[in-house]
Order: C-alpha cells, then sequence, then structure tokens
C-alpha cells in the first residue's frame, strides 16, 4: 500500500517556531545596514574632520593675535558651518540609496510595515548622528578653550558653554540631517533630495542681504536670517550668553515640526506607492 502523502507530516517544535517581527528587530537591520555601508564612515569622518580641523584652525589664528572677546564655542560653530552638510548628505543616503539601488524591495519584504520601516531608519541615523557631531564639537570646544585659554573670553567662559553650544547645536544638525532622510523618501533621488537640502540650508542665508536693501524688508530680513539654518545654529552656539533672542531653541522647534511634517509626508507616500 503505497503511503498516503497528503497526510500532514509532524508538528513542528515549539523551540522552532519564528517570532513575530517587531521594533527591534527593525532597529537591528537598519543598524546593520547603515553601519556596513562604507559611504557611512566615510561621510562621518568627513564631518569630523572638517568640523575638528576648520574649528581649531581658527581658534589657532586667533590665539596668535590680541583678540580678547573671542568665544571658544564659536570656532565649533565655524567648524559645523561646513560639517553639517555631510550630515546633510548622510541623511539623504540613508533612505534615496536603497531606491536607486533596487534593495528597498528587499527591505520591504523583510518589514512589510512601511512605517516600522521610516521609523527604524529615523532612530538609528538620528543616534549615529547625535552622536557623532557631539563627539566633533566636544573635541573643538576643548581645543580651541585650551589655545584660547589666556584670553578674557575663554576664562569667563561659563559651564554651559559646554551644553547648548555642543547638544543643542548637535540636536540641530541632527534635525536637518532627518529633514534630508525624509526627502530622499520623498523624491528617491540622491541628487534631488540633496540639491533640495543644499537650498534649504543655504538659499536663506544667501536672500537675506539682498532683502536688507530695501527698508520695507528688513523685518523679513531679520526674521528670515535668525530662523535659517545657519542661523539657528549660530544662536545656540552662544545661547549660554542668557540672551532669549539668542537661545536658539525657538529656531530648533521650528525645525522640529517641519521635520515632523516631512517625515509625516514620506511615511504617507510610503504606505501607499509602490516601492
Amino acid at each position: 500500500v503505497p503511503p498516503d502523502t497528503t497526510a500532514p507530516g509532524p508538528a513542528a517544535p515549539a523551540g522552532d517556531e519564528v517570532p513575530p517581527a517587531h521594533l527591534g528587530h527593525a532597529l537591528l537591520a537598519e543598524w546593520t545596514k547603515i553601519r556596513s555601508v562604507r559611504s557611512t564612515m566615510w561621510t562621518l569622518l568627513v564631518m569630523m574632520v572638517v568640523t575638528v580641523g576648520i574649528g581649531t584652525a581658527v581658534a589657532g589664528v586667533v590665539s596668535m593675535t590680541d583678540e580678547q572677546g573671542f568665544d571658544p564655542p564659536i570656532a565649533g560653530f565655524i567648524g559645523i558651518l561646513l560639517g553639517h552638510i555631510a550630515i546633510v548628505t548622510f541623511g539623504v543616503l540613508v533612505t534615496s540609496t536603497e531606491y536607486t539601488t533596487g534593495m528597498i524591495r528587499t527591505s520591504l519584504v523583510a518589514s512589510p510595515r512601511r512605517g516600522r520601516l521610516l521609523v527604524a531608519k529615523a532612530v538609528i541615523f538620528s543616534a549615529i548622528s547625535f552622536v557623532a557631531v557631539s563627539v566633533a564639537l566636544g573635541v573643538t570646544l576643548a581645543l580651541s578653550a585650551a589655545l584660547l585659554g589666556d584670553t578674557e573670553a575663554a576664562r569667563a567662559m561659563p559651564g554651559e558653554a559646554w551644553t547648548t553650544p555642543v547638544l543643542g547645536v548637535a540636536l540641530y544638525v541632527t534635525l536637518l540631517g532627518l529633514l534630508g532622510l525624509a526627502m530622499g523618501s520623498l523624491l528617491r533621488s540622491s541628487a534631488g533630495a540633496i540639491t533640495v537640502m543644499l537650498g534649504v540650508v543655504l538659499l536663506p542665508t544667501i536672500a537675506a542681504p539682498f532683502l536688507y536693501l530695501s527698508e520695507s524688508m528688513r523685518d523679513l530680513a531679520q526674521h528670515i536670517d535668525a530662523y535659517s539654518a545657519i542661523g539657528g545654529m549660530s544662536s545656540l552656539s552662544v545661547s549660554y550668553t542668557g540672551d532669549f533672542d539668542h537661545s536658539g531653541w525657538p529656531q530648533t522647534a521650528l525645525l522640529a515640526a517641519v521635520v515632523a511634517a516631512a517625515l509625516v509626508g514620506a511615511w504617507a507616500r510610503l504606505r501607499t506607492t509602490d516601492a
């Protein structure tokens, strides 16, 4: 009598059951992808070298002059003026490269819940960016304070100069990178998203001086100047002076709202369109 091939086989042991996927799996997958991509290390290295190198060089030049009022945190601000572009590019590449290479299909097969995938990318990117920028700014501030130790500004620098000018600016730069991540997911093009982000970062600062030429437009120019990306980082860098107009937190709150709206848009497109 031939065996009954329609009969069900033995049940799999309970220990062999595949556990349901959760956010932790998505976070681990995104961490593995990001750290294994060569461009991640190069982008972060460029940010570190530019921020620390330029900031320390500026502090070194100032230390050779008679200038007494140069605040050491300003050196970090000057360095991050170029260094933050690397973080913005990094944020764009976290999402856009998966679309240009077609890897997004594999990611969606492994993590069908698309909102979870976007959250995992945002969380892992934010953690990496915040730590990297904080380290770069902290090292720059330590070196600048050592080089400018004999100046009045360095001697009068309070302990608060080690908090917001480092951690606050790191948060602001991370939010800019998250905006780049959202743009990369919305546009699905590395070149297009980077171009848009460069416009967001640079265009207000370029346009504001021309608006100052008109008396009726000067109030608008001041607001654009203050709430531009460069204005926000500048205000956070001198926040320890106690001047609310230069605290940088209103600019940070506005940027966070813009980032939240962009991420919602990226989530909506990810859910409603094919990969």
